[in-house]
């Protein structure tokens, strides 16, 4: 199958410029860009959300700019519960197998999931639930009031005033947090408690769909009038069962920090306790006598919050006996009436709940972002992400030797994008008694960078130490490991499997990792832009922010045709069928079929990478071939520091007509077997369908410090250039020369149209070349104010073969100097202006860096006279240096003789290169 990225078919108006293609590019909007005369513009939020790139590792704002997700710790759980039912839904769509939807939303499309969904149950009120998870703290969960008569002494209050909320997934707790609302919005909850559920079921249950074992993680003991916010930390609490009399009951233990830290390093801040789902239960409530306050005060409460309102009768000793309303009124003399008293109704309102975690967990976007899962276990991966404590992914701890497994135990994760990753956290299953914990293990990481046998190169973030123990059901639940942040894309855990004769697993049921901070790189590319016909791509512009240690960089493809394809997939709609078709019609694979999806694939003209990186933002010319009908952009997010992130905000791509469809060229000959030797050199172009307007300049460029004569440009059709051509018929005439005897040449001539009979023309010229390569680039264009075209390298002449525009010397001596002459060889600088000086001429060749070339003169007693330098961007190329007699005072020397040393201030080691220093001599006389 083709490893571009596809296009999934669409159907309507929006596919229909994919069928048929533009016809013109005159400014317009549309969902993926923005036209302007000549320029693509890439600058709004819809544009950027068409665009390819890992789910969830971008913030596109409204106004259009784009930066890397920034991933945090110590969350609030609360805060993104629907993007979390909503993957359910679509894992489960993929893998009905594995993920399971829960029956409260099944029949749901994933756009239909909303806070309502988060509310699994309520005793009382279940419409107002959402609010505790709304981040309102105006907006608030009440219980519905008793019934009018019902005697709340025959009500059990907790059967009725509770609520259950799905977090959408298995997290790790930190800390629960309730907010009740502000003293004029209500009450605090009078008694009540707060519990949690990883959703385990209880062991006797006997349906599938038994509510989940709940485990208390709060009990208030007293009365609670005035506080307001409740935090209860969960750090280092465990839900563990015991087994052991007529009934299972879960026992909150707590685990001593420094223990924990002899296994994975600081851990004061580590949470050990998972939960998917949380219940709040009111156990009491003043109900109608919540607070006491005075007659008028009573006579202007709304109806909804008018209390109790109590009689008193006065006894003899001074005390008061409650009575009812009939009595104290019609009873009891007035000297017997005691107090009334008047009461607000208690109206108990929780404003939030927030579950703070360990923050958001990179691993569990793995699918969505691409990104691959590889295990020993055969069975799905996915696993490991499912939120179910009851699946297992079971790993061999022990296993006998005649199987002739793998020594090394691996589970290895392509996480899709690189992160900041800082902890690990794990969940080991409950399903099996037998099952143990990891001993031994490692956790490495891998930035994609490669070892020279091409596997991943890794380093090990922690090497954890530690014994195996029981696990899951009544052993050890949670693990977990902190360590230094650091840069990955792959995360392994690797394990030692023992030899015994006997089998002995471990069972993980969840995996998470953290870390904080902007994601290191990112990279978003665009769909397949249409530029309408063949265009001549000239240059692209972008517009970002890039603070000290992030960049951004750009790259494009282009090509011209697109066509259709499908994809097959397993039946878990993940896997694709690497055979194709064959094997999905194949009817012993029946049961294993999944969906099929047309899409669009890019022909097979288009380049098979991107181009280079473009490096200037205010244009870098366009490096992939052109003029071509389509283009991609890539690009890419770079930042090395954890709280910083470049933002990208426009992306601008410039294009003009071109003055042919095609422009192919190569040079003759493309092999030299000498440096610093002067040559002659052809350059064939062949332009293919050649515009209207035509082209009437040529321009030719060698890398610097390359000098080019002109000796002539021919054009003619392709048989008048046989192996020995008669040029002077077809040179070209009247042509200028703007540029000669430097690094490039620029040529005007007679405007060459369309219909014009030539069909190949060939620039000959002299160079010499210093280097080992040397590439040329040549470029056509139609007047000084037209836009150039360049000229590819391809088959542009049957008699040249190489096909390349690349010079390539293979020299026979490697040596760094050449063609060193000294004028004269002896001088006398006694002013009169003949022979003051002597110079040294010579050329440089095979180092194309930055260096300083060195000319020291030494007297023959070894003692330094003068020392000369020239530094220069390129160091290849040709030297003229002077020397005029004086020494480091600027004092005549002595007459005599004098030893020159030519050296080169480069690092040469290893190069293979001769005679990296030159001895001469010269004279001074006078």
């Amino acid at each position: 199958m083709p490893k571009i990225s596809p296009r999934i078919f669409t159907v309507g108006a929006s596919a229909l410029w994919l069928l048929i293609g533009w016809t013109s590019v005159c400014a317009q909007t549309t969902n993926e860009f923005r036209t302007r005369p000549n320029q693509i513009v890439v600058n709004a939020q819809r544009h950027w959300e068409d665009w390819d790139f890992p789910a969830g590792t971008l913030e596109i704002a409204p106004q259009g700019e784009v930066r890397p997700r920034q991933w945090n710790r110590n969350t609030d759980a609360t805060e993104d519960i629907v993007d979390f039912l909503r993957f359910q839904i679509e894992a489960a769509r993929r893998d009905p197998t594995l993920f399971k939807i829960p029956k409260r939303l099944q029949g749901k499309e994933v756009a239909e999931i909303s806070l309502r969904d988060a509310v699994v149950e309520a005793g009382s009120n279940p419409a107002g639930v959402t609010n505790v998870l709304d981040g309102d703290p105006t907006t608030f969960w009440e219980p519905a009031p008793l019934p009018a008569g019902v005697d709340p002494a025959d009500v059990d209050i907790g059967a009725l005033w509770w609520f259950t909320v799905d977090l959408g997934r298995l997290v790790f707790l930190k800390k629960i947090e309730l907010k009740f609302v502000d003293e004029d919005l209500g009450d605090p909850f009078l008694l009540y408690d707060v519990l949690v559920s990883d959703g385990r079921k209880p062991i006797a249950a006997q349906s599938g769909n038994a509510p989940p074992e709940f485990f208390p993680i709060l009990i208030s003991l007293k009365p609670n009038k005035t506080q307001r916010s409740v935090e209860v930390d969960l750090r280092g609490i465990t839900g563990r069962r015991e087994l052991g009399g007529e009934q299972d009951e879960f026992l909150a233990e707590q685990i001593q920090f420094e223990d924990l830290a002899e296994e994975s390093g600081p851990t004061t801040d580590m949470a050990t306790l998972v939960g998917r789902f949380v219940q709040v239960v009111i156990r009491g409530s003043d109900l109608n006598r919540g607070r006491q306050i005075t007659q008028a005060e009573f006579e202007q409460l709304a109806p909804a919050d008018t209390g109790a309102v109590d009689y008193y009768k006065k006894l003899p000793d001074g005390g008061q006996l409650q009575v009812s309303k009939q009595v104290y009124f019609d009873r009891l003399a007035e000297e017997k009436r005691g107090d009334i008293r008047y009461y607000i109704r208690e109206r108990p309102r929780l404003a939030e709940l927030n579950v703070w975690i360990e923050g958001d967990d990179i691993f569990h976007g793995i699918l969505r972002r691409g990104g691959t899962i590889s295990s020993p276990d055969s069975r799905n991966g996915a696993i490991l992400l499912d939120s179910d404590v009851d699946s297992a992914h079971f790993l061999d701890l022990y296993r006998d030797p005649k199987f002739n497994l793998s020594p090394i135990g691996t589970v290895t994760l392509d996480l899709g994008s690189f992160f900041w990753i800082d902890a690990q956290r794990m969940t080991y299953t409950f399903i099996d008694n037998d099952a143990h914990t990891f001993g031994n293990y490692t956790l490495e990481v891998s930035d994609g960078s490669r070892e020279p046998d091409g596997s991943l190169k890794w380093s090990i973030a922690v090497d954890r130490r530690q014994t195996e123990t029981l696990g899951g059901l009544i052993g050890k639940i949670t693990e977990g490991n902190n360590f230094d942040p650091v840069v990955g894309r792959f995360f392994k855990i690797q394990w030692n499997v023992q030899p015994i004769a006997a089998r002995i697993l471990t069972a993980l049921s969840e995996f998470q990792l953290f870390g904080a901070g902007f994601q290191p790189q990112v990279e978003l590319t665009s769909q397949r832009i249409p530029l309408g016909n063949s265009k001549n791509l000239l240059s692209i512009e972008w517009d970002a922010d890039t603070p000290p240690g992030t960049k951004v960089e750009l790259q494009t493809r282009t090509g011209d045709t697109f066509s259709s394809d499908t994809l097959y997939y397993h039946g878990d709609n993940i896997r694709l069928y690497e055979g194709g078709a064959a094997e999905y019609y194949d009817r012993k694979n029946r049961r294993d079929k999944g969906n099929k999806i047309g899409i669009w694939v890019d022909g097979p003209e288009w380049e098979k990478s991107f181009s280079a990186p473009y490096e200037n933002a205010a244009g870098s010319p366009i490096t992939s071939p052109s003029p071509r009908q389509f283009v991609r952009i890539r690009a890419t997010l770079f930042s090395n520091d954890s709280e910083v992130h470049p933002t990208l905000k426009e992306v601008r791509l410039n294009f003009a007509e071109p003055v042919a469809r095609h422009l192919l060229g190569e040079v003759t000959p493309t092999q030299v077997d000498s440096l610093g030797v002067q040559r002659p050199f052809s350059v064939y172009i062949r332009p293919d369908t050649i515009s209207a307007d035509g082209f009437d300049q040529l321009l030719l460029a060698a890398p610097p410090q390359m000098r080019l004569t002109y000796r002539g440009l021919y054009g003619g059709k392709g048989s008048d250039f046989p192996p020995v051509a008669d040029l002077a018929s077809l040179k070209i005439a009247d042509v200028e020369i703007r540029s000669d005897h430097s690094d490039s040449l620029h040529l005007t001539f007679p405007a060459v149209l369309s219909e014009s009979d030539i069909e190949l023309f060939r620039l000959d010229f002299d160079t010499s070349l210093f280097t080992v390569s040397a590439p040329l680039r040549a470029a056509l264009r139609r007047g000084d104010d037209g836009w150039w075209q360049r000229v590819d390298a391809g088959d542009a002449a049957a008699q040249v073969t190489d096909n390349d525009l690349t010079l390539v010397a293979v020299p026979r001596r490697k040596e760094i100097f050449r063609n060193l002459a000294i004028e004269p060889q002896v001088f006398t600088p006694n002013g009169d202006d003949i022979n003051d000086a002597v110079r040294f001429t010579f050329d440089v060749v095979l180092i194309r860096q930055s260096s300083a070339v060195e000319i020291h003169i030494h007297d023959l007693g070894g003692r330094r006279v003068r020392s000369i330098s020239a530094r220069r961007p390129v160091v290849t190329g040709a030297h003229e240096l002077e020397w005029d007699g004086r020494d480091h005072a600027g004092n005549l020397v002595a007459p005599g003789v004098y030893v020159v040393l030519l050296k080169i201030d480069a690092n040469t080691e290893g190069a293979g290169l001769d005679a990296r220093d030159l001895t001469r001599t010269v004279a001074v006389a006078y």
